[in-house]
């Protein structure tokens, strides 16, 4: 009977060693998880012919977007382009002639990571 009872004891004295040990323990520091921000992504169409000037380019819903003329002057870079719509713009080409081009979202493309 004695070794039960001691048994028992020790039993009792680990778990409540546990218990006070655990109770010690600083939990563990959690960080919100960071959130990671994307580079801005460019978005391209190309041009028929050199263009010297464009217009405002917008949506085809009337939202302005910003946007320029490359150097060789055959795509129009866009800086905050969503797919959600297509895109108008008037463009002066080097010939001297002057056009509104619609481009559908099919067509504009992102400009690739170097």
């Amino acid at each position: 009977m004695k070794p039960q009872i001691i048994l028992s004891f020790l039993l009792c004295c680990w778990v409540f060693a546990q218990q006070a040990t655990a109770q010690n323990t600083p939990a563990p520091i959690v960080t919100p998880p960071t959130e990671t921000i994307e580079p801005a992504r460019l978005h391209q169409l190309y041009l028929p012919k050199p263009a010297i000037k464009i217009g405002v380019l917008r949506h085809r819903d009337g939202e302005v977007l910003d946007g320029e003329l490359s150097p060789d002057g055959l795509r129009i870079i866009i800086k905050n382009y969503t797919r959600r719509n297509g895109v108008e713009v008037e463009v002066l080409f080097k010939d001297g002639t002057e056009e509104k081009i619609s481009r559908s979202p099919c067509v504009i493309d992102e400009v690739p990571a170097l």
